[in-house]
């Protein structure tokens, strides 16, 4: 499935992952046809996901963190995706990806893909009709309440700080490399 010339230590590390992220789903290890989606390799972060299909079993999304090594935050955030999953399974309006498997040992993930669009796109296709504006909040109102019911997360106080800290931070990595 993975094409092996010239690739990266975190590409090679998705790919070495694979077959047994596979076996553990009990999904065939043949037939995998893939597209990346996004990919960051930075110092003190390397990810990588990939969209993958496969003719008798669907779509799904890979994904592999090299960095940080963070077993335990990673196995975390993939347990609190599969308790809000589960909390969106009995809607007939709101989805949610569906974990499929997780190899804390690799800080891999396999889940269901979920297709959609984004929803500033809908916002940007209403932007004259105000009604359907408020049915699009509505409902992205409705989603973020079923998730956040389900106490995913720890409730924390809006720090935008951190987030500008983040981007000097950035900033200056980006001068001192140029």
């Amino acid at each position: 499935m993975w094409l092996e010339d010239s690739i990266t230590k975190l590409e090679r590390a998705a790919h070495a992952a694979w077959p047994g992220v596979l076996e553990e789903a009990q999904l065939p290890m043949v037939g995998w046809s893939y597209v990346l989606l996004s990919k960051r390799e930075e110092k003190d972060r390397a990810r990588i996901s990939y969209l993958l299909e496969h003719p008798n079993h669907g779509l799904f999304k890979y994904r592999l963190q090299l960095q940080p090594r963070a077993q335990a935050t990673f196995a975390a955030h993939y347990l609190r995706l599969e308790k809000a999953s589960r909390a969106f399974q009995s809607s007939e309006r709101l989805s949610l990806m569906k974990p499929m498997c997780l190899d804390i040992a690799n800080q891999a993930s396999l889940t269901t893909y979920a297709e959609g669009i984004h929803f500033s796109e809908y916002m940007r296709d209403a932007a004259e009709d105000n009604a359907r504006q408020l049915e699009l909040l509505q409902l992205a109102g409705e989603w973020l309440d079923t998730y956040h019911r389900t106490k995913v997360s720890k409730t924390r106080i809006f720090q935008p700080k951190h987030a500008v800290n983040y981007c000097h931070d950035l900033g200056e990595k980006f001068s001192q490399e140029t």
